[in-house]
């Protein structure tokens, strides 16, 4: 579903990020990481986020099982609250004209994701510091709440900023 021309500028960031032209590091991280939203359709699919080096987010309520509109699948790499107004809660986000107000869906989840993968490389990043090395630690530190969805795959578990960086000791950057 993802059109070639998507997939190699993925592909182009993810190889490029953090590097010059003579692929020497110049920034914390050698690579780059796309988070994306998994997509709020209740489908078992989701365009562009489905394409393998993007980290899709799927999203659960303050309940943690799946927002009722979360797509979901094996695609999936990790959940984050997006909240789920059925269920009485939603985030609070920005909105036009300098407003808050309160939203819900898939790209709700996906600043707590890359808020954490920030966090990750601010402790973490420095020479020799991969785009690889940020996945492994983002997606396999993270809270098991498969329990809450049985016949649906969210993703790995719920984004938990506080194992992502237990590694360090628990310090936090």
């Amino acid at each position: 579903y993802t059109p070639q021309y998507l997939k190699d500028a993925v592909d182009y960031f993810v190889r490029n990020a953090g590097v010059d032209e003579n692929g020497v590091q110049t920034g914390p991280m050698i690579g780059g990481l796309v988070v994306f939203a998994a997509g709020n359709d209740n489908s078992s699919f989701g365009y562009p986020a489905e394409y393998e080096p993007i980290v899709a987010v799927s999203s659960v309520g303050a309940d943690y099982k799946r927002a009722y509109y979360s797509n979901y699948g094996d695609w999936t790499d990790i959940i984050a609250p997006g909240g789920d107004a059925k269920k009485g809660n939603q985030v609070v986000s920005t909105l036009p004209d300098n407003k808050y107000g309160m939203m819900q869906g898939t790209s709700m989840a996906c600043p707590h994701v890359s808020g954490i993968a920030a966090l990750i490389v601010s402790r973490f990043g420095g020479p020799g510091f991969t785009v690889a090395a940020l996945k492994e630690r983002l997606l396999n530190n993270v809270t098991d709440i498969s329990g809450f969805n049985p016949g649906y795959y969210l993703g790995n578990g719920l984004a938990n900023a506080y194992l992502a960086i237990a590694g360090s000791g628990g310090i936090p950057p």
